[in-house]
């Protein structure tokens, strides 16, 4: 029996760039940056072995595959009787991504793109000290974090927590509103550090 989390990824086959038909895709991270693009989704079986259990190749030539939309699909066709949490990179990310997956009965664990929100990204990033973990959580029960060190940043994104688990000093109202957020989506980060003094 696999576990309930899996994994979605891309890996991309080496083609030859005088083949006019291939339906190459360029990535230039990849080892083989022109070649066949291939989504596949894994788990981990006995605790330790990777089993690919779904793979959708890239085949169009001139319409290429949405990766959200690929997302979606391995979830719809997960199998086990039990819900799967699925685990993505920033490549995978939208602003609505965890109600979409919620919706099919999921939970996801993903790397942001922190344009998707950059509002909160901002604001985390400002409070967040350096070599720690900031995190934010919203009324529906996800929750949004930044990792902040001199080499890097992180921004990511889950809704895998019940409400139990997640630990709260206080209870506290929401900070923002529906329409508050509608607003500080608009405002840029010069913006918000202005506010954040005031």
């Amino acid at each position: 029996m696999p576990s309930k989390e899996f994994s979605i990824g891309e890996f991309s086959y080496h083609a030859r760039k005088d083949d006019e038909d291939a339906p190459q895709r360029y990535i230039p991270i990849k080892p083989h940056p022109n070649g066949l693009l291939v989504y596949y989704a894994a788990v981990k079986i006995q605790e330790r072995y990777p089993y690919v259990f779904d793979l959708e190749p890239d085949i169009l030539k001139y319409a290429p595959l949405n990766p959200r939309s690929v997302l979606l699909q391995m979830v719809q066709r997960w199998e086990w009787p039990f819900e799967p949490h699925v685990v993505v990179d920033a490549g995978f990310s939208s602003d609505n991504i965890g109600t979409t997956v919620r919706d099919l009965k999921a939970n996801i664990t993903a790397s942001m793109n922190r344009q998707h929100k950059r509002w909160l990204f901002d604001i985390l990033m400002e409070y967040c000290p350096q070599n720690r973990w900031l995190a934010a959580r919203s009324p529906g029960g996800q929750i949004w974090s930044v990792q902040r060190s001199e080499e890097s940043e992180h921004f990511l994104f889950t809704t895998g927590f019940e409400d139990a688990v997640v630990e709260t000093q206080y209870e506290s109202p929401p900070i923002f509103s529906h329409s508050d957020e509608e607003v500080l989506r608009k405002l840029s980060s010069r913006a918000l550090a202005w506010i954040g003094q005031a």
